[in-house]
């Protein structure tokens, strides 16, 4: 049998990692909600205000003849 003082411990510690547990379940079911909403806006604007790439437009990330 489990001495009386381990178990006034054992039950609020495992009370205490369950709450853990189902905070950290709930924040990633959140995440993966917010990253899916946040791709969905994406692929809607990329459909419908930019124009498509030209290749022939000069890269102006260079800064100089040599590209540093």
């Amino acid at each position: 049998m489990v001495d009386f003082d381990l178990k006034l411990f054992l039950i609020p510690v495992g009370l205490a990692l369950a709450f853990m547990l189902w905070v950290i379940w709930a924040l990633e079911k959140e995440i993966r909600r917010d990253q899916r909403h946040s791709d969905a806006i994406a692929r809607a604007k990329a459909g419908s205000d930019r124009p498509a790439p030209n290749s022939a437009a000069p890269d102006e990330h260079r800064s100089g003849p040599g590209g540093f």
